[in-house]
């Protein structure tokens, strides 16, 4: 077989092992930043109608979700 076919082929073997790993952790970071994103605005709603929040929390939950979109 010629070699540049050769390295074609494992070249997209390689791509296609690295979408099957990428692609279900993707669909697990989607799903955490929304769950995040969903808490972190009830606690924003809660404060901003005077109930007691701890800033901490909020500031937690920011971080997270920052860290969800960066990864």
């Amino acid at each position: 077989m010629d070699t540049t076919l050769e390295q074609s082929l494992q070249k997209a073997k390689s791509v296609e092992r690295q979408r099957e790993t990428i692609l279900p952790r993707l669909a697990e970071l989607r799903e955490l930043g929304k769950r995040l994103n969903g808490e972190l605005t009830n606690l924003l709603t809660a404060q901003s109608i005077g109930e007691p929040v701890a800033q901490g929390k909020i500031d937690g939950l920011r971080r997270k979700l920052k860290d969800v979109e960066e990864e």
